[in-house]
């Protein structure tokens, strides 16, 4: 767990404006991982300093109380005895990414829906092809529609402020439409290569997967929010979020055994208060 007010520190340093990430995987004294935000940290923290409990002089290797601190890993993340260092290592942030199907994912669909019958296994060539073809018909409407070129625009890296260049066509300015053109040659290698198909941001994101601390999900429960703006690299928290409820696929990466690919079931919880 890390707390609220160091996740904002990170973010800061990070220069990632008003947006503050719920989930890290960091590195840190041999420890590794992945770790999330959690308020209680902070709340826990202002409790002891109020009562004069967070204020005892600092001993050398000597740790702080549990109480005190803005960062608590569990022990099976510590991977080696590392010396006491005082930055922390971040490897990754949360944040929009979206999906593509792959050549593993596929045979892996492929081999299951086979065992299952003819009939699951045509509706699962059918829907393989129907996002194929989806793919395809996007990758050419960036060169011709300008509501479409936008959106592939603003998938880049932010180095160029995308939304200020409504006043003219970028599909016809010269530097655009080769940035365009070399995106959609990209994705047409990496479809014939690897058979990368993207899947629509609705229907589909990659995201950390952490644990279930408070022990309120049953067996094959998951609970999925996602920022429903996925051209927002780093969305601030008054962004809009879904919250996905029913059945749904999770895989990892990479994806190499049937038993990699999942199905379990989204839940929204109800008649509770959480308290931040």
């Amino acid at each position: 767990m890390i707390s609220k007010e160091f996740s904002r520190k990170i973010s800061f340093d990070m220069k990632l404006g008003n947006c503050i990430p719920s989930c890290y995987q960091l590195r840190f004294r041999g420890f590794k991982g992945v770790v999330t935000v959690n308020s209680l940290l902070d709340e826990t923290k202002a409790w002891a300093e109020k009562n004069q409990n967070c204020i005892t002089p600092f001993e050398k290797n000597k740790a702080l109380p549990w109480y005190c601190q803005s960062l608590i890993f569990r022990p099976s993340q510590k991977k080696f005895h590392g010396p006491r260092e005082k930055f922390v290592e971040i490897v990754k942030v949360s944040k929009p990414l979206l999906l593509s199907l792959n050549k593993p994912l596929i045979n892996i669909l492929d081999q299951v829906s086979e065992i299952q019958g003819p009939v699951h296994h045509n509706r699962m060539c059918n829907r393989i092809s129907e996002l194929m073809e989806q793919h395809l018909e996007r990758a050419i409407a960036t060169l011709v529609d300008e509501s479409t070129a936008f959106l592939a625009l603003n998938d880049f890296p932010k180095y160029i402020l995308y939304d200020y260049l409504r006043d003219f066509n970028v599909t016809e300015e010269p530097f655009f439409r080769s940035m365009l053109r070399s995106a959609a040659l990209a994705g047409l290698h990496r479809l014939v290569d690897k058979m990368k198909i993207r899947i629509p941001s609705s229907q589909g994101r990659m995201m950390f997967g952490v644990v279930d601390e408070t022990g309120m999900l049953q067996s094959g429960q998951v609970f999925i929010q996602y920022t429903t703006n996925s051209s927002l690299k780093f969305p601030s928290k008054h962004a809009d979020r879904t919250i996905h409820e029913g059945p749904v696929m999770i895989t990892k990466n990479p994806s190499i055994v049937a038993g990699d690919v999942r199905m379990f079931e989204g839940l929204h919880f109800y008649n509770f208060t959480t308290f931040s």
